[in-house]
């Protein structure tokens, strides 16, 4: 993504703030015009010091006095510009994080299925922290410099037009030499965000599978792996920081030399007769003011191409097209359950189409079950109802509505699911069940509970409804978290219900409980049952194999399939 999106993304996120930065930019801009004052006050006490007799106006005490009360101003202004900056910089990384947030919750499975969540987590975390500095330093320093620059070099060919005029010839060679240096920066910095992206990622995953690795003794392996990817950040960090590192001393020593000329052709023109005294140390001193800029710039320079490479990372996230939330016309209340598949056709990127014509039918209030070997698209089923994914053909409809003209949220409303691979909060065992509608009265979580059998083991927990579960429900066994998720869905009381391998961790003594108890919780729902249990099957209207792309009825008698 090029400078101008990464630049309109910094001005559509700074307009709330326009005025806290104008207003933090207004004493910037005072604080820049107070600080030409104390040169102009040195050549002033110069003359007082050498010259009294003459009588000026400003005595020392006089001087000193004034130059007193410029300091204090001074710092009374850098206070309120910092604090204003700071601010405002704190409020554009939390504003940020907070879009960023919402737009990578919105964004489809297959952009997460393709990212890990590490790479995502350092978007959040360092790439949005180097914008707010940006925004807080940088961005803030580039008024007060350029305005103390300016008036530095006005005043300097004002107290001698020959010795101001020739030292402001070396300026432009300060600005070529930051930008020649400064350029390498940006590539490594992007690089080096991505380098951090990865081996966050990597460290994320290794806690994540520490089971796994502890069983398989992979703890070395993992090591190593991690030790690669931050000696290649190290690498990449020694890069850039050698060339930022480079780029200040030059131009310091660059500045140096300008002064040192500054000095040798003011001192000429003393000896000349063309130079007072004090008129050659506000010389000096507005010399020193028009360095200091110069060299704050090739500072600002480095951090400014990280910046970059910051934007370009976040620019490149927001531009990807969310889900479709409101494209629907329709918001829907409760559905009669009706579901039909026309014709899809649906195959995921650079693999073979798992769908080329498939076609269903679901009465309101039925209950099927959907049988086939791994990789069939089962799951893909269910992941069309729910428009995680969509059909490159055909279309798929609730109650004779094609869903694209739902509400997503509305359609997603209407289906309870239970997924294949159990997903638990790391929460309480209430919040769990009560995901999806957090301020449900407790009796009705018991409630849930009980339907999904999961009312006896959770009053055998230390705390209850309050224990807490661990990361990723560690703390259950497979059979509780997916007793979890059914009452989950179970609570939404929905009139539809897609079970995807729901018992798959059951015993047989638990499965035929659930079976038993899932009589009463089919009623009056339209249920989606995938699996490959036998047991389960009973619990069909109709049963299908999912082979070769198509449905196909299997015997009548599902419990005998």
């Amino acid at each position: 993504m090029g400078g101008a999106g990464e630049f309109a993304l910094l001005r559509q996120y700074l307009a709330p703030y326009r005025n806290l930065l104008l207003l933090g930019m207004a004493f910037m801009l005072l604080e820049s015009l107070f600080a030409l004052l104390p040169p102009w006050l040195a050549g002033r006490f110069t003359a007082a010091l050498l010259t009294p007799e003459q009588g000026s106006t400003l005595g020392l005490r006089e001087v000193i006095a004034i130059w007193f009360a410029v300091l204090l101003v001074l710092a009374l202004l850098r206070f309120l510009n910092s604090y204003l900056f700071t601010r405002a910089g704190a409020r554009v990384m939390i504003d940020l994080s907070r879009r960023v947030y919402d737009h990578l919750q919105y964004l489809p499975l297959a952009f997460h299925q393709n990212r890990q969540s590490g790479e995502l987590l350092a978007l959040l975390g360092s790439d949005v922290a180097t914008i707010s500095h940006f925004i807080a330093g940088p961005i803030a320093s580039l008024l007060p410099l350029g305005v103390t620059l300016l008036g530095a070099a006005v005043l300097l060919v004002y107290a001698d037009a020959w010795v101001g005029g020739t030292a402001l010839l070396f300026v432009p060679g300060f600005f070529l030499l930051v930008k020649l240096l400064g350029r390498q920066v940006r590539p490594l910095a992007r690089r080096v965000a991505d380098e951090r992206a990865d081996m966050l990622a990597d460290a994320g995953e290794t806690l994540r599978l520490l089971p796994i690795v502890k069983a398989f003794t992979q703890e070395l392996a993992r090591s190593a792996r991690y030790h690669g990817r931050s000696g290649a950040l190290l690498d990449l960090l020694s890069r850039q920081l050698r060339i930022q590192a480079m780029l200040g001393p030059l131009v310091q020593f660059a500045a140096a030399a300008l002064m040192l000329a500054l000095l040798w052709l003011a001192s000429e023109r003393v000896a000349e007769g063309a130079l007072s005294a004090p008129a050659m140390v506000s010389l000096l001193m507005y010399g020193f003011l028009l360095v200091r800029p110069i060299s704050s710039f090739a500072n600002l320079y480095g951090e400014f191409q990280q910046a970059r490479g910051a934007f370009a990372r976040v620019v490149e996230i927001m531009a990807q097209q969310p889900e479709p939330r409101d494209a629907g016309e329709c918001e829907v209340g409760r559905v009669g359950g009706e579901i039909e598949l026309r014709h899809v056709a649906f195959g995921y990127p650079d693999r073979e189409p798992l769908f080329r014509d498939l076609n269903l039918h679901v009465m309101a209030g039925e209950s099927i079950a959907v049988t086939g070997r791994n990789g069939a698209g089962k799951s893909t089923l269910a992941h069309l109802l729910l428009r995680f994914v969509e059909p490159q053909a055909g279309e798929v409809l609730l109650d004779g509505v094609p869903i694209e003209q739902l509400h997503l949220a509305a359609l997603r409303r209407q289906i309870g699911y239970v997924p294949q691979q159990v997903l638990i909060a790391s929460a309480t065992v209430r919040e769990n069940i009560a995901f999806g509608m957090p301020d449900a009265p407790d009796e009705a979580v018991r409630q849930a509970a009980r339907a999904a059998q999961a009312n006896d083991f959770i009053r055998q927990l230390p705390d209850g409804y309050d224990t807490r579960v661990g990361d990723d429900g560690v703390k259950l066994s497979g059979g509780q978290r997916q007793r979890l998720a059914l009452a989950r869905a179970l609570l939404l009381d929905p009139p539809i219900l897609i079970l995807d391998e729901a018992t798959a961790t059951f015993d047989p003594g638990g499965e035929q409980a659930m079976i038993d108890a899932c009589h009463s919780i089919f009623d009056a729902r339209t249920v989606i049952i995938i699996t490959h249990r036998p047991a389960i099957l009973a619990l069909a209207d109709r049963c299908f194999v999912l082979a070769d792309g198509e449905l196909k009825p299997a015997m009548d008698d599902c419990g005998a399939a």
